[in-house]
């Protein structure tokens, strides 16, 4: 019986056979992989969110936004008097709250956490009602914020497109 070697598979000298064969190999190497390295998500667990205050008609209860490597969470929520705050849940259960300094204070105003990075800063975006305008920040750690109006049509103009214009996303 003559030997396959990885030259002959690729050259094609024993012919089509020779490639499915090599083909097939490949993707059992692949699908030996798949039982070898675990997926990260296999290390997380559902766990309940209970943000202290969430509730209300305006968006009541509590949307998670985003999850860093650690398994802590990002989102927001909405609070009785009409208004969003945000939150911050870490991985022994301690969730933090907060609004952006640019947030406003009327009905529908509101701050909306959409990323987290594995150093627990936050990106997002607050909107003061009744300009209607739209203002970035993030969030340190540590609870300092940086905030910022990103430039176009949302800094200036009332605009329900604008939901989500800014800052949505942070590196670690």
């Amino acid at each position: 019986m003559k030997a396959l070697s990885l030259r002959s598979l690729l050259r094609g000298s024993s012919g089509s056979v020779g490639r499915q064969t090599l083909v097939s190999l490949v993707l059992l190497g692949f699908g030996a992989l798949a039982f070898i390295v675990p997926a990260k998500a296999q290390d997380y667990k559902r766990v309940p969110i209970n943000v202290p205050g969430a509730g209300g008609d305006f968006l009541g209860g509590t949307s998670v936004w985003d999850v860093n490597n650690l398994g802590e969470i990002a989102g927001w929520y909405g609070i009785n008097n009409g208004t969003i705050g945000s939150y911050v849940r870490y991985q022994n259960g301690r969730i933090v709250t907060y609004k952006a300094p640019a947030q406003g204070t009327a009905a529908n105003s509101g701050t909306w956490a959409f990323s987290l990075n594995d150093k627990g800063e936050t990106t997002g975006v607050s909107f003061e009602q009744p300009n209607g305008f739209y203002h970035s920040f993030i969030r340190k750690a540590d609870g300092s914020f940086i905030t910022f109006t990103p430039p176009g049509p949302c800094a200036t103009v009332v605009d329900t497109g604008c939901f989500g214009w800014g800052a949505q996303a942070i590196n670690n």
